[in-house]
């Protein structure tokens, strides 16, 4: 009995980090709330918050921690942390990848140049 009641919680806790994770992301980074959050960023603080995503996870995981009935404690610190992570993950291949694409570039002008 306590098995299940252990795994249901866990299945619980995973499912709202997965929503959190993806409504912090859509939020924060996607070109759907992107005037929004243009327009929130009149106000510093709050268009901050509005585009952070340990800052907006936080928030997300609390209603979420409500609407699953799970304990506050958990399920905060989870959703924010793993959309921080996430986002950041996101954020370091965006950024690699226009690196990489750059090298690339300069390589074949350089290779046509010389010919």
């Amino acid at each position: 009995m306590v098995e299940k009641e252990l795994a249901q919680e866990l299945y619980q806790i995973s499912a709202q980090i997965i929503l959190g994770v993806w409504v912090t992301v859509v939020a924060t980074r996607s070109f759907l709330f992107v005037g929004i959050r243009s327009f929130l960023e009149r106000w510093p603080l709050i268009g901050y918050l509005a585009s952070c995503p340990l800052c907006y996870g936080t928030w997300v995981g609390a209603i979420l921690s409500l609407c699953f009935e799970n304990k506050l404690i958990i399920g905060i610190p989870c959703t924010s942390l793993a959309s921080y992570l996430f986002v950041s993950v996101i954020d370091y291949l965006e950024a690699n990848s226009k690196w990489h694409v750059g090298v690339v570039e300069e390589n074949l002008q350089k290779e046509t140049g010389n010919r």
